[in-house]
């Protein structure tokens, strides 16, 4: 995407180039050379775009050159954006996947959850890392979107386990606490408290279900956190200073602000783009 007559940059690898092709024509001929110039000129122009680049996230332009170069510059500077977020986004996923796998590690020492939900809880983790992994252009919606897909095969865990469900408590002892006879004429149940103490101890080693509702809520309130330090990050990055105020003629800034900002927006070119800076 180039505005005619608006970059420096280029304008001294053009020169280059010219000069090596003025040399060129005074050295012998030797076979291959055309192709070797060619190879120099692209390279020369290449580390002459990387140096206005550099300027512009310094902000070195000002003006008119500032948005100019911008605009000439989109692609890429849009590139270098991207691989900023990218860096940005990827530091907070990984912290969100190490708490995420801390709350799940901590759930399942803490409860005892049977041979096969501990192989479903670790699939739906993994499935999810391996989502996350796959971020595309907005990270944060598609790290959503693949978290809600953990939480309900979890879910589904949670349902197939029939709840949250109390463990079967003893039959409670007759009233008025004497003793009765069996109906068979057997022999009389030991009074309470006399040789009781097996099931005491039997009921004693009884665990309570894991608590699938609180493994979900925890793992939200984690997600949440992340999320939002996530969003933050990478709203947050900028590869370029604000720009720079109109210097001189502000009709000609204006005009290429209009074009900067509705490329930003909507990524097209727009009209305007192939006129010279009006005067």
């Amino acid at each position: 995407m180039q505005v005619e007559g608006i970059n420096p940059g280029r304008k001294v690898g053009w020169q280059k180039a010219g000069e090596a092709a003025e040399t060129e024509e005074i050295q012998p001929q030797q076979q291959g050379s055309g192709e070797v110039s060619e190879v120099d000129d692209k390279q020369s122009e290449q580390t002459d775009s990387q140096g206005v680049l550099r300027l512009l996230q310094e902000g070195h332009f000002k003006g008119v050159a500032d948005v100019r170069l911008r605009i000439n510059f989109h692609d890429e500077l849009a590139g270098i954006q991207a691989t900023a977020v990218d860096a940005a986004a990827g530091e907070k996923i990984n912290a969100i996947m190490g708490s995420i796998d801390g709350v799940v590690n901590s759930f399942l020492q803490e409860n005892t959850p049977t041979e096969e939900q501990t192989a479903t809880v670790l699939a739906a983790k993994e499935n999810f890392v391996q989502a996350a992994g796959a971020t595309g252009e907005n990270p944060a919606v598609d790290l959503t979107a693949a978290f809600e897909a953990f939480i309900t095969a979890l879910q589904n865990l949670f349902a197939q386990a029939g709840g949250e469900t109390p463990p079967d408590e003893p039959p409670a002892p007759p009233e008025g606490g004497g003793e009765q006879p069996s109906e068979g004429g057997g022999e009389v149940p030991p009074p309470e408290g006399e040789n009781s103490e097996p099931q005491m101890i039997l009921m004693a080693a009884e665990e309570p279900p894991p608590s699938w509702q609180g493994l979900i809520e925890n793992l939200q309130t984690t997600f949440a956190a992340g999320l939002t330090e996530l969003t933050d990050a990478v709203s947050g990055v900028s590869t370029l200073p604000p720009l720079s105020e109109p210097k001189g003629n502000g009709v000609a800034y204006d005009k290429f602000l209009a074009i900067y900002n509705q490329i930003n927006t909507s990524q097209s070119p727009g009209n305007g783009l192939d006129q010279t800076e009006p005067t």
